[in-house]
């Protein structure tokens, strides 16, 4: 049972860890095509498998982002710009806390205004449903002038616009359409 165990998972491992490798390859011929400046990027797989990828590239002021299944049937990777907004950040009266948030997001970060507050989003999380709206929000965002907001800091709503309809649109997005 161990053995099979272990066998299993060091299945999975390797699959992913071959989709990754694909997935890569994919993101090189995506800044070629676009004629990105790829300075970095990173790829993570979305929950629940390692066939859909959430992609990210920086380039110039901002992000491109996407999500990309191993299964694309014509290698065509869809991605939307999201600018980084960093002048946004000068408002903020807690310097610190900012320096802090882009340590965290290890430089993967956008800024927004949402009505009167200023939110820092941490693109390494993802977005809440971005294969079904690439506008969605990002699932960790810190709200940065309402300190009282983030007592709990996690993932907001990772699941909270899952339903029917974007559940059949990830399933989709998996199989490669």
């Amino acid at each position: 049972m161990a053995r099979g165990s272990i066998t299993l998972s060091m299945i999975y491992l390797l699959c992913t860890n071959f989709n990754k490798f694909l997935i890569e390859k994919d993101v090189e011929v995506a800044v070629k095509e676009n004629k990105l400046t790829d300075e970095v990027h990173f790829t993570t797989a979305s929950p629940f498998n390692s066939l859909l990828w959430f992609v990210v590239i920086r380039s110039g002021n901002g992000f491109y982002t996407g999500y990309h299944s191993v299964l694309d049937k014509d290698g065509k990777m869809e991605l939307h710009f999201k600018p980084r907004n960093d002048s946004l950040l000068q408002f903020v009266k807690n310097q610190d806390e900012v320096t802090d948030l882009i340590r965290f997001s290890d430089g993967y970060y956008t800024v927004e205004k949402w009505n009167d507050t200023i939110v820092f989003n941490v693109l390494r999380f993802g977005q809440v449903v971005g294969w079904y709206d690439p506008e969605e929000k990002f699932a960790f965002h810190y709200f940065l002038d309402r300190p009282g907001a983030n007592d709990l800091v996690t993932q907001r709503g990772r699941f909270e616009r899952w339903n029917r309809e974007t559940i059949r649109s990830f399933i989709y997005k998996i199989k490669g359409n």
